[in-house]
């Protein structure tokens, strides 16, 4: 049984005939007969009461009647999304992802992503955590990564894929006091200044508490960040990988501290939008970034 045939019973019931439903339809009464006959053989049941004057529908014929409203509904789903696959697979990717994924994956995924998508087209947002978060629940972004989990939004369903999750350490330029000191503590390094990114609705954890009020320098900017150590005695805080040029050329050090904090990226989307090609792209090419770090 398909549409077609849901649609041939809805005409019978409403008009009450074989020959108003031909009208109806625009097809010939024998026509109209024989697929109605051929349908009720193909259920195994009767569908039609055949009455003096018309045809009443039975109860098998009321209960499928009665599943059409959502058929049609999931028939329009069907559609809006293939709509949707059609527009995204040369359309417009709506990208937002934080600060550091800016500048950690960011570029490899971009180089990609330009090489191969064709003619698709993307708008790339950066924004703190709570932003993203927002503009994807109103829809405003069709792909967000950053610091966040599925549970830190109130959308109920969301494609969570993990990204990086590496330790936070603290660096300083080598001409820093504290260089060249191998047992340093966490109470000790809070005499000195320090530059770290803004705090979030996530920072709670001890070391973050600790260094908060000798935090000279805040900025989601992590170049400035790093210039700013370049430039002057502070330690600055964050993953391991948004300073690995400049730990590996010396021009920053890695001080020995223990801050006892990860950070932890995802890339969130919802459902129908990661079964776009488009959508799926993208994933895979921050996937393929994440593990090349």
């Amino acid at each position: 049984m398909d549409l077609s045939d849901i649609q041939l019973i809805k005409t019978i019931a409403e008009v009450g005939s074989i020959s108003g439903a031909s009208q109806a339809l625009h097809l010939s009464q024998p026509t109209v007969s024989k697929r109605l006959s051929r349908l009720e053989q193909t259920l195994g049941m009767q569908l039609f009461h055949r009455l003096s004057r018309g045809m009443a529908p039975t109860s098998t014929a009321e209960y499928i009647l009665s599943q059409e409203p959502d058929l049609n509904n999931h028939m329009q789903a069907i559609e809006r999304q293939v709509r949707r696959m059609a527009d995204l697979e040369a359309g417009h990717l709506r990208l937002g992802v934080g600060p550091i994924i800016e500048q950690v994956l960011l570029p490899e995924v971009l180089s990609d992503f330009l090489t191969l998508a064709g003619a698709a087209q993307i708008t790339v947002v950066t924004e703190d955590d709570r932003n993203l978060i927002e503009q994807l629940a109103s829809s405003e972004l069709d792909v967000i990564v950053g610091p966040f989990e599925a549970s830190d939004t109130d959308i109920e369903e969301l494609i969570e894929l993990n990204m990086l999750s590496e330790p936070m350490i603290a660096v300083t330029r080598p001409e820093h006091p504290l260089v060249g000191h191998s047992d340093i503590s966490l109470k000790s390094a809070v005499n000195y200044q320090w530059a770290t990114p803004r705090p979030t609705a996530n920072t709670n954890d001890a070391a973050a508490l600790t260094i908060l009020p000798r935090v000279k320098l805040f900025s989601d900017n992590y170049p400035l960040l790093i210039e700013a150590a370049l430039r002057a005695d502070l330690i600055c805080v964050g993953p391991s990988s948004v300073f690995a040029a400049e730990l590996s050329t010396g021009t920053l050090r890695q001080l020995p501290l223990d801050l006892g904090v990860h950070w932890r990226s995802t890339l969130l989307t919802r459902p129908e939008a990661y079964l776009t090609p488009l959508v799926s792209h993208i994933a895979t090419l921050f996937r393929r970034a994440a593990k090349n770090l």
